[in-house]
């Protein structure tokens, strides 16, 4: 539980101290997020831990907030764990897509592998 809890500021953390620049080399493109995921080094696979977390937490805050329609519903809340899997398969299945932003490209497989209900 408290993972969860300290997960988004550890992501925010890593990003301001890494800079725009710093941010951008290491988790910009789907492409370079994958390959800290997949990464031996423990800094660059919690980097991609938290972008993720930070990606989850921010979409998921808007939808809160009304600000944006909620993109994706994983119904009981998904484990960190298993929206990084879920976004890995979906890289699998799409690698014409290693290119797109990683934001973009979490949030877009997160969408079809949890859809939201139609109202």
């Amino acid at each position: 539980m408290r993972i969860k809890f300290f997960l988004p500021f550890a992501a925010v953390f890593l990003a301001v101290s890494l800079g725009a620049a710093g941010a951008q080399a290491a988790g910009g493109s789907a492409s370079d997020l994958l390959t800290d995921c997949m990464s031996k080094d423990p800094y660059k696979r919690g980097f991609c831990t938290g972008y993720v977390a930070g990606t989850d937490h921010m979409f998921s805050t808007l939808a809160a907030r009304k600000k944006i329609s909620r993109q994706y519903c994983p119904g009981q809340e998904a484990t960190l764990g298993e929206l990084k899997s879920a976004w890995k398969k979906w890289m699998a299945k799409h690698p014409d897509r290693l290119d797109a932003a990683a934001d973009v490209s979490l949030v877009v497989a997160w969408r079809e592998t949890y859809p939201c209900a139609k109202k």
